[in-house]
């Protein structure tokens, strides 16, 4: 997914968090002012709740800010490295590598990545269509025996909180591989970042890790399929990222994919 999006959704969350202890700070205020009176024990407990939720904001904003000068900066290394350096990454050597040395930069006719996009949407809309049936059930059951709601309201709320979930992460999914207007549609693939259109999308770092490679010939341009593995706790998540091989470029995928996989040996 893009990082860009993820830290973007952070400057949100930590703006949003600054104008909610904001707008509670007044109110704590009021409600101490009243003391001898018993509320000011609750005006004193949303004050603490206050300040707890700006001093969140303020540090999930500064956090974000900065891992989004630090992207910004990245992609620019990346884009500089393609134009200037890109003959010096041949043969890269094991473990001596760079994370804005590119491996591979394609570029794309309007063609070949609409071709790309369509297969994109196809192969992912249907495992987020399953994803949100399955949600729709478990969150009808629960409501309707978890809370005793009717039938009625369960299927609403269930139905529509699936609904929602689904094209939130259909559109987050298919906004990671992004699309130019007037531009020429660029991919730039470096050790640990696949760059598509500018979206940064990672694929190794100190909590990720390389797992599948390979190549999908029954796509229309081919794909270049990378799985990038990272643990949580009920154990390992995936992320599976497409890359489009240019027609004429299929030896350059496969090439690719033998970098890849030296640089990133399975675990």
């Amino acid at each position: 997914m893009d990082q860009k999006h993820i830290e973007n959704g952070g400057v949100f969350t930590g703006a949003m968090l600054c104008f909610i202890g904001l707008m509670l700070l007044p109110v704590a205020v009021g409600m101490i002012w009243s003391y001898p009176d018993k509320i000011w024990l609750l005006g004193l407990v949303s004050l603490l709740s206050s300040l707890v939720l700006l001093v969140s904001g303020v540090r999930g904003l500064r956090s974000s800010s900065k891992k989004l000068q630090t992207l910004t900066k990245e992609l620019e290394a990346i884009k500089n490295d393609a134009i200037t350096n890109a003959q010096k990454v041949d043969n890269p050597i094991d473990g001596q590598h760079s994370d804005s040395v590119v491996l591979a930069s394609w570029n794309y006719t309007a063609e070949e990545w609409q071709k790309f996009m369509s297969w994109q949407v196809n192969e992912r809309k249907w495992s987020h269509i399953t994803t949100s049936i399955v949600l729709a059930l478990l969150s009808i059951l629960l409501l309707r025996f978890g809370r005793e709601s009717s039938w009625g309201l369960a299927l609403i709320i269930g139905g529509v909180f699936a609904i929602c979930f689904g094209f939130l992460s259909y559109y987050l999914s298919i906004s990671s591989v992004g699309r130019t207007r007037g531009k020429i549609n660029q991919v730039y693939i470096t050790a640990n970042t696949v760059v598509l259109n500018d979206k940064m999308n990672p694929i190794a770092d100190s909590n990720r890790w390389v797992g599948e490679l390979k190549i999908i010939e029954e796509a229309e341009p081919k794909v270049l399929s990378i799985t990038s593995y990272w643990k949580t706790r009920k154990g390992n998540s995936n992320e599976e990222i497409f890359v489009p091989i240019p027609k004429g470029k299929l030896g350059e995928g496969v090439m690719l994919m033998d970098k890849l996989r030296r640089l990133h040996p399975l675990q």
